[in-house]
């Protein structure tokens, strides 16, 4: 292989449920994970997660991780446009 692939890693998770009232705002996501580079490998390396499963993979095949943003937040009311819209602009 000529070269390193390397791999950007983007996780943006909610279970968003129309039927409740409350939002969910940046406070929501920061209360679960709200990490940027370097702290998304720490919060998820060696985990049984989806991004966990990832940076996993990327390893075994000599691949390079990236990891740009991941953020999560508990099941709750649809996504504040606002928040949306400053996760996407990350």
């Amino acid at each position: 292989m000529a070269g390193r692939y390397r791999v950007g890693i983007i996780a943006l998770q909610h279970e968003s449920n129309t039927f409740l009232d409350r939002t969910t705002s940046l406070r929501d996501f920061e209360a679960d994970v709200l990490a940027r580079g370097d702290r998304v490998v720490e919060v998820f390396q060696a985990t049984h997660h989806e991004v966990g499963g990832f940076l996993e993979g990327l390893a075994a095949e000599s691949l390079e991780a990236v990891p740009l943003l991941a953020a999560r937040a508990l099941p709750g009311g649809i996504i504040e446009s606002a928040t949306a819209q400053r996760l996407l602009d990350e």
